[in-house]
């Protein structure tokens, strides 16, 4: 059987897996309770202004005030701002949500998928079948896709949702949100093959998905640092997979499409780091 093989029906067994089981379903249901939010903010937002008489607010002052709010956002960029501000502002609430819970929902969701296996030397059996690189690529390529199918169902809730209160045309939310879901799922590409770097460090799925979010947080936590020494850090910047999220919302096609493949990317390495340390496990 070749490589690509292997790894298509480990990538299918761990799609299945995930999907059918009880950490699926209860995924799945807060996902969609997620898409809510956003729109449902929005309509308490818009019920405020009216008590407040600020709902004859022009659609260009609205502009203008998400436009400041996305300066500070994203640390002066004129640019993104103002590409930024002309998107609905449900959905644009919608990217920023996502972007922010995607590490935890990556580890969450994938803390158990190479840990696991390892605990219970089930991995022994599956490399009968399988190679161990296809096991650890197949398995963070099944955890991508779930991923990316959670967040579709995320987006596609909000989708519906501002279709049926008339606030923005089919064709408006569609190009929306067909873009912001893309950058989603790129972005979720680096998150799970974080996920998949700190599964294969430990035999017990506990110490997995705690490690996990300590990672996250600690580089949650020295991005910030590093942002705020400023332009003396500026490389170190680069380590951060966050950093290419910034990339995908400039308003020129080709650097959006190197952002998502600089995060893709990202994820890769931190999946070939994984299939390194699975490949020298005694097991």
């Amino acid at each position: 059987m070749s490589l690509w093989e292997e790894i298509r029906l480990v990538a299918q067994h761990e799609i299945k897996r995930n999907v059918k089981s009880l950490k699926g379903i209860i995924m799945f249901i807060l996902f969609f309770l997620l898409g809510t939010l956003p729109v449902l903010g929005r309509i308490l937002i818009d019920n405020a202004a009216k008590e407040a008489h600020l709902d004859k607010i022009s659609p260009e002052q609205r502009h203008q005030a998400m436009e400041r709010a996305l300066l500070l956002t994203y640390r002066g960029d004129h640019a993104i701002a103002s590409y930024l501000a002309d998107s609905p502002a449900a959905l644009y609430l919608l990217l920023a949500m996502t972007q922010l819970l995607l590490p935890l929902l990556s580890i969450v969701i994938g803390f158990d998928q190479i840990a696991g296996d390892v605990q219970h030397r089930s991995i022994r059996y599956l490399v009968g079948r399988a190679k161990r690189s296809s096991l650890v690529i197949g398995k963070g390529i099944g955890i991508w896709a779930v991923v990316a199918i959670m967040t579709l169902v995320t987006h596609a809730v909000a989708w519906i949702m501002m279709l049926f209160q008339h606030d923005y045309g089919a064709g408006e939310t569609l190009s929306w949100g067909l873009r912001f879901l893309a950058f989603c799922v790129a972005s979720a590409g680096a998150q799970v093959g974080l996920a998949s770097l700190v599964s294969s460090w430990f035999k017990v799925p506990i110490l997995s998905l705690f490690i996990g979010l300590g990672v996250g947080f600690g580089l949650f936590v020295a991005r910030a640092i590093v942002l705020a020494i400023g332009d003396s850090a500026e490389f170190a910047r680069w380590i951060f997979p966050s950093t290419y999220e910034t990339f995908m919302v400039k308003p020129d096609a080709l650097t959006a499409l190197g952002g998502c493949a600089a995060s893709i990317a990202w994820g890769a390495i931190m999946v070939t780091l994984a299939t390194v340390i699975v490949q020298r496990k005694d097991v």
